[in-house]
């Protein structure tokens, strides 16, 4: 994979037309809750919930890198299988940082109970997946 297809594949994982679905329901949560300003990073009050905007874009440029690359190493399977479970692997990586890291399930979505809270784990990645399997996938095949 040479330097141009990955670049490509960052700046398409990484555009708004990719990343803005998370970004909506996450803001209009965060907005429905009264924008908590006691969102920290594991107790670190120095790590803020403005962050969130600015490194979910680049973590869906790195996973789209990712996509990419395994869709060039293994080219008998099909793209879009690949394509979902590199989206089903990122829904799970942030829904446990959002969970454990940041505790958004309770202080963002006000869930309450822990069955509640840990339904993040199979819901984020199911997704994500449909969004690098639509999405993400789809500028892929159109753009790249």
């Amino acid at each position: 994979m040479d330097f141009k297809k990955t670049t490509l594949a960052f700046v398409i994982g990484s555009s708004i037309l990719s990343s803005v679905w998370s970004e909506l329901y996450m803001g209009k949560s965060y907005d429905a809750a009264g924008c908590p300003c006691d969102l920290e990073f594991f107790g670190n009050k120095n790590i803020k919930f403005w962050i969130y905007p600015i490194i979910v874009p680049i973590l869906f440029g790195l996973f789209n890198v990712l996509n990419v690359f395994l869709q060039f190493q293994f080219q008998e399977m099909n793209p879009w299988l690949i394509a979902s479970a590199v989206g089903g692997v990122f829904g799970l990586l942030l829904s446990l940082a959002g969970r454990f890291g940041f505790d958004f399930p309770r202080k963002v979505f006000k869930m309450k109970t822990k069955e509640q809270q840990a339904s993040v784990h199979w819901k984020a990645p199911i997704f994500y997946a449909l969004i690098f399997a639509v999405v993400v996938q789809s500028l892929n095949y159109f753009l790249g």
